[in-house]
């Protein structure tokens, strides 16, 4: 990838314009000023990325990797026109075989799209 950013904090990042803070090798964060090519960045906005690309002259259009389909797929798509890849928990497999609501490690801030709450007959 020409760029990686990551903690976004949309619907911010297609909202508002802030800048991006470079996301060194020990994890540190700091005020980036510029983009570079192969550089991790988090924060930021929609409108400074399509400036950095312009400045960069990378030409490369935008793939949006997201895990909601709504805030994530569909507002890339819909807003900014971008391709778009969603990444979805397994619906089968080992991993989601016997998942119920009462044995599947809940979070209460960021659940699964996929979760049904019903009893079971």
């Amino acid at each position: 990838f020409d760029l990686t950013l990551v903690r976004c904090q949309k619907p911010l990042f297609f909202q508002t314009r802030r800048p991006f803070l470079d996301v060194e090798e020990d994890g540190r964060e700091v005020e980036g000023h510029s983009l570079r090519l192969h550089g991790v960045y988090e924060l930021g906005s929609a409108t400074e990325l399509l400036l950095a690309l312009k400045r960069i002259g990378s030409g490369a259009d935008v793939c949006y990797f997201g895990d909601h389909p709504l805030s994530d797929v569909m507002a890339a798509k819909t807003l900014m026109g971008w391709s778009t890849v969603a990444v979805c928990e397994e619906l089968d497999g080992p991993e989601a075989r016997g998942k119920t609501a009462e044995n599947r490690p809940h979070c209460p801030v960021w659940d699964s799209f996929f979760d049904v709450h019903h009893e079971s007959s």
